[in-house]
């Protein structure tokens, strides 16, 4: 009994070694007008995408983003949320629109983070996922990239 338990160990661990590790696909995302993007989960396995610094970083997620869908505002400013380690969303705000979310006057390039709860739910119901407040300092959360005025 001990020989055969011994053999099925052997051929167990022969087959083991033959065998290719399967890696886990990237997921892609591809979205048609009118989808909702929140909340975001798009799990990657590679490596997470690092934008250029300035001044090619606005037309780096400039190009790499997807529109926010069913937001109309005046094109004051430009605001990326990072919603995976390689996609982006971008929706137009006005500068009054980025004070109400952070809280403080908007600067030309800035760097904010959106807690996940955020994602999940709309306090004062009009459709859009980004309220009075939500945009913070420091993480945790998703990264929001903003610029204004004469970074556009």
């Amino acid at each position: 009994m001990a020989a055969l338990f011994l053999l099925a160990l052997a051929l167990i661990t022969w087959q083991a070694l033959r065998t290719e590790t399967v890696l886990q696909p990237a997921f892609e995302i591809a979205t048609k007008t009118g989808e909702r993007l929140a909340p975001g989960a798009v799990p990657s396995w590679r490596t997470p995408l690092n934008p250029p610094r300035n001044p090619e970083r606005l037309a780096f997620l400039t190009g790499r983003s997807l529109i926010w869908p069913g937001v109309e505002a005046p094109p004051d400013c430009k605001v990326f949320v990072r919603f995976s380690s390689l996609h982006w969303v971008q929706r137009p705000a006005s500068r009054s629109q980025v004070q109400s979310w952070s809280g403080s006057e908007p600067r030309s390039a800035q760097l904010l983070y959106l807690p996940a709860a955020s994602f999940l739910d709309d306090d004062d119901q009009d459709g859009d996922r980004l309220d009075s407040g939500e945009l913070r300092e420091a993480g945790p959360g998703a990264e929001v990239e903003i610029f204004c005025g004469g970074t556009l």
